[in-house]
């Protein structure tokens, strides 16, 4: 499942390859100054990708929204003209999850250069 995902989307990939050296970069950090700044880099990394599927997805007028049934999540394709609903829905919760991450960065560069000092 995971490799088929990785397979279909290039993105996913790069994203899982950030989390594993985001990881690792994490458990090796010499001190909380250093792991504060390794988790500002990779949520504003996090946030840029997810914010470009965001904008993509407004350019191009497609988007991917999800359905669930029978505890099933099953990908369906809409376009703005077609479902304009639900490409809105998933156009947003994209632009969401992306503005979480670049204020989960915020933070943590924040808490970073408070304990640098």
């Amino acid at each position: 499942m995971a490799g088929t995902l990785i397979m279909e989307h290039p993105g996913a990939a790069a994203a899982f390859l950030g989390v594993i050296v985001s990881l690792i970069s994490f458990a090796i950090a010499p001190s909380n100054a250093v792991k504060a700044l390794v988790v500002a880099i990779a949520t504003i990394g996090c946030s840029a990708v997810i914010g470009y599927y965001a904008a993509s997805n407004e350019f191009t007028g497609t988007a991917v929204y999800h359905v669930t049934k029978e505890r099933r999540i099953t990908p369906v394709f809409v376009t703005r003209h077609s479902d304009p609903k639900h490409f809105r829905q998933a156009t947003n919760v994209l632009w969401a999850v992306s503005g979480f991450f670049l204020l989960i960065s915020a933070i943590s560069f924040k808490f970073h250069r408070s304990l640098a000092e």
